[in-house]
């Protein structure tokens, strides 16, 4: 999962990959009023995590290339713009049989990142790097 953020229109672009079986679903949705790269990271795991649930998913592993993020997850010590994302995840996370959470590199993360990007594109907002 991944998220683009753009400062001027506060929106971000928050995009997943859904590997199930042998079948791979790209998700994406615009998020506004995101005060940050990081939150809009926090919104892009919270809201894959959600519809993962409503899809019926029971193990489920998380990959993201934003350090603060899983660390703020797997270690439960949120910084505290992250604490109320945080803790929705967590509740979240009791739903499914199995569930982890790991840092990627950057690179190993192009599908997601071009999904998140192409959702602030779709919706006429001009892109900030995150």
């Amino acid at each position: 999962m991944n998220a683009a953020w753009n400062e001027e229109s506060s929106r971000a672009g928050l995009g997943w990959i859904l590997t199930q079986d042998e079948t791979t679903s790209s998700l994406a949705m615009i998020a506004e009023n995101v005060p940050s790269p990081l939150m809009a990271e926090g919104l892009a795991l919270r809201e894959a995590l959600q519809k993962s649930r409503e899809l019926g998913v029971k193990a489920l592993n998380v990959e993201s290339d934003s350090k603060n993020l899983i660390a703020s997850v797997t270690n439960n010590n949120s910084v505290p713009e992250l604490y109320g994302i945080v803790a929705d995840i967590m509740s979240i996370s009791c739903f499914f049989d199995y569930v982890s959470f790991k840092w990627i590199r950057r690179e190993a993360n192009y599908a997601a990142d071009l999904v998140a990007k192409q959702m602030l594109v779709v919706n006429g907002a001009l892109m900030t790097p995150t």
